[in-house]
């Protein structure tokens, strides 16, 4: 895909935490960045509803 991704271990469970929203996400929309953990927990911030039950 060729994004450019930290490794940490926030970064790699944020992924697994938003993985549903990341496949439902553009590439192009994840590009020209470095993704860290925060990156990944955005995705989940526009869901306000999924916020209050997490």
């Amino acid at each position: 895909m060729g994004l450019d991704v930290a490794w940490d271990s926030a970064t790699r469970y944020a992924m697994l935490r938003v993985l549903g929203e990341v496949a439902a996400t553009p590439v192009r929309a994840l590009r020209g960045r470095r993704l860290e953990a925060e990156d990944f927990d955005r995705l989940l911030s526009n869901d306000p509803i999924r916020d209050v039950f997490v």
